[in-house]
């Protein structure tokens, strides 16, 4: 039934993270320290053994003094992905490279998002990965996806205009409240991934990726300054993740890992260590997996 069960994938996931600077107090000029509390919802359904549909959603809560919260205990939400997918698809022949895709559409739930004045995210992916006969089964896979989103302004805004009683004005207060930081309209993600089972109840697995942000064209002011700069319309970022997989029973997995998502360069301009740096953040994962539960409870 577990493997069968158009279900299967569905979960909910207890993810607990905490920054590495946290466990070094003299890392940072100031002692900053973080630890966050997510409950993470992954509900999917499979229509076959090949097409699906998936929804994910989280809430976070941060348990030290928070540097993005106004409240204290504030718990916020994240943004709504909706995804349709086809796994395993088409397999090249020859190389024995299956081709898997799925299209997302995310929804701004978070704050973020809408401080962001984001209307809709659309990400197109597309999956290479070779299976290999080692142990229990090792995988190897490439990841490309980009990603458009839709604003209302170019801009991130404020929650209220910097001038007071602009509302009145016939123009109104939209330019008040523009904060100079520029959204991203496109993006191109590459990932690698790695991931090795040694038994059926103990694995482990190694991602690695690079991001490129497209930001919207900024306005040039002559008046500002007639010295020629440099556009400067792209964002570049790394991510990284190591982690070791328990499944001490069909409804529970355990995950152990470390992760880092971060820009390439860092403030001297040299380039970020990968994988362990000042962001990179360690985690442990409580996992129910529904479809293992409905089948532990049907066979008992």
């Amino acid at each position: 039934m577990l493997a069968r069960a158009p279900w299967r994938g569905t979960s909910v996931t207890l993810h607990n993270e905490v920054g590495v600077p946290t466990f070094d107090p003299s890392a940072n000029l100031t002692y900053n320290p973080y630890w966050s509390m997510s409950l993470r919802f992954n509900a999917q359904w499979w229509f076959n053994d090949t097409f699906y549909m998936r929804g994910m959603f989280s809430l976070t809560r941060e348990m030290t003094h928070s540097d993005f919260t106004t409240q204290q205990g504030e718990i916020w939400a994240s943004d709504v992905t909706l995804r349709t997918g086809a796994s395993r698809f088409y397999q090249i022949p020859l190389v024995g490279v299956d081709l898997s895709a799925h299209l997302d559409l995310i929804a701004p739930t978070s704050k973020v998002s809408q401080a962001r004045t984001t209307i809709l995210g659309v990400r197109p992916t597309i999956q290479l990965s070779r299976r290999f006969d080692l142990l229990k089964g090792m995988n190897l896979s490439y990841r490309f996806s980009t990603q458009k989103t839709f604003h209302r302004h170019t801009t991130a805004e404020r929650d209220v205009p910097l001038i007071s009683g602009c509302s009145e004005s016939e123009t109104g207060c939209s330019e008040y409240l523009n904060t100079g930081s520029r959204n991203a309209s496109w993006r191109l993600s590459h990932s690698a991934h790695l991931s090795q089972q040694f038994t059926d109840w103990l694995g482990a697995s190694v991602t690695f990726g690079v991001v490129t942000d497209f930001l919207y064209a900024s306005v040039s002011d002559p008046a500002v300054s007639f010295t020629p700069m440099v556009p400067e319309n792209q964002r570049h970022w790394l991510t990284s993740d190591i982690n070791i997989a328990f499944k001490p029973l069909k409804a529970m997995s355990i995950s152990v890992g470390a992760s880092s998502y971060h820009s390439q360069l860092n403030q001297s301009s040299s380039y970020q260590t990968p994988f362990f740096n000042r962001y990179t953040t360690v985690y442990v994962d409580l996992g129910l997996n529904i479809a293992g539960l409905i089948s532990q409870i049907s066979e008992g």
